[in-house]
């Protein structure tokens, strides 16, 4: 035998790479370069608002490429992470009620020089490559190989993922959902109360996930007794502890009580669901355009949930079910739902539900791809031009 046949072929580095975080690449980098060409047009057209008061006194990068790239995506609550980076919690009052976790990852890249909207921006994108690994990782365990490309496009085309792209936490929240939806199907349970932590100095809207790490864990201890083992009891209050220990600190630097602040500046109150869907339905039928949004992605996450049942995939209808009750039980005055068009996007079985509808005829393959990709450049252009969405 030759040494040519002896011999195995080396395999290129990128063939070493798994197949489903190589398209995860691709689908990733693809909707990063479509994005920067849709905001360098609109930038450089004269369309955007440019430097708007809603700054808050923060600079951001309004000229030449850095405006064109990343000062045109740095709107709304992005000023505040920005305000963060650059001047720590007291810059503004209002910042104690963004979570530390996202703006910290962001601060090592000022060290190099970067300014802190691109820093933001880094953290964000890499957190979304991330996270669409894994999840197309759950689509091959769920649905099969088949499924990988509609779910991909049903999670880059869902009509707010755009904010995956832009400097917010929502991303780095997705994923480490899915990190420790992952380790705690591996029964890594050490390593998913670490992740549960940082779910908690993440974003408040990842407390959800205590509910189904807590199923998770009890159906492991059914089948695995143990002296010890009852210690993994603490792992799905991790995320909890991580929200505990923000609000913690946030007393003993003096900042003012966090519902209260959260009152004063934007009118976030809890209300329960039964009266904020009766503010959403009065919005819808007096005209308020944003409440139309906000039913079409409320009635698309309730048929994830429907189809997450149906399929028998209950650990997933439980989590998906307890986003949606803690989300509508949010709201402020002239905005339905709150910030729920953002907020849901950590809802991963909505893509999952989106993939299986999308495959199971080429019709619906279309008119989902297409309906979703009009409601995305629609809400795309109403935040690049400083219109409130989510």
């Amino acid at each position: 035998m030759s040494d040519l046949q002896a011999t195995p072929l080396r395999k290129h580095w990128w063939q070493r790479i798994p197949a489903a975080w190589r398209l995860a690449f691709i689908f990733w980098l693809g909707m990063r370069l479509l994005l920067w060409v849709l905001g360098a047009l609109l930038f450089t057209s004269g369309l955007l608002t440019v430097g708007a008061p809603l700054t808050y006194g923060v600079e951001t990068l309004t000229r030449g490429w850095q405006g064109a790239l990343f000062g045109v995506w740095t709107h709304w609550d992005a000023i505040y992470y920005d305000a963060i980076v650059s001047g720590g919690y007291h810059a503004l009052p209002q910042l104690s009620a963004f979570f530390p976790l996202y703006p910290l990852l962001a601060k090592p890249f000022t060290w190099l020089g970067i300014h802190p909207a691109i820093a933001l921006t880094l953290v964000s994108n890499l957190s979304f490559l991330f996270a669409l690994g894994l999840f197309l990782e759950e689509v091959e365990r769920l649905l099969g190989r088949d499924y990988w490309v509609p779910a991909g496009l049903a999670i880059l085309f869902f009509p707010t993922s755009f904010y995956f792209y832009a400097p917010y936490p929502h991303s780095l929240a997705l994923f480490f959902v899915l990190l420790a939806w992952k380790l705690a199907r591996q029964e890594k349970w050490l390593a998913c109360a670490g992740v549960g932590l940082l779910l908690g100095l993440t974003h408040s809207s990842v407390i959800p996930v205590v509910i189904v790490l807590l199923v998770m864990v009890i159906r492991w201890l059914a089948h695995s007794p143990g002296r010890l083992h009852w210690a993994a009891m603490a792992v799905p209050f991790m995320p909890l502890a991580g929200v505990a220990m923000f609000l913690s600190w946030r007393i003993w630097a003096g900042f003012s009580n966090f519902g209260a602040l959260q009152y004063r500046y934007w009118q976030t109150e809890f209300l329960g669901p039964l009266k904020v869907i009766s503010q959403l339905i009065y919005q819808l039928f007096h005209g308020r355009t944003l409440a139309i949004f906000a039913v079409i992605l409320l009635c698309i996450a309730l048929l994830a949930l429907a189809w997450c049942l149906r399929k028998k995939l209950y650990l997933q209808a439980i989590y998906l079910g307890s986003l949606l009750l803690f989300l509508i039980s949010f709201t402020m005055p002239n905005v339905p739902l709150g910030s729920f068009n953002r907020l849901v996007l950590i809802g991963f079985p909505i893509y999952l539900a989106m993939a299986a509808w999308m495959k199971s005829s080429r019709w619906a393959y279309r008119l989902i791809l297409v309906g979703s990709g009009v409601l995305y450049f629609i809400m795309g252009f109403a935040y690049l031009s400083w219109l409130w969405v989510a």
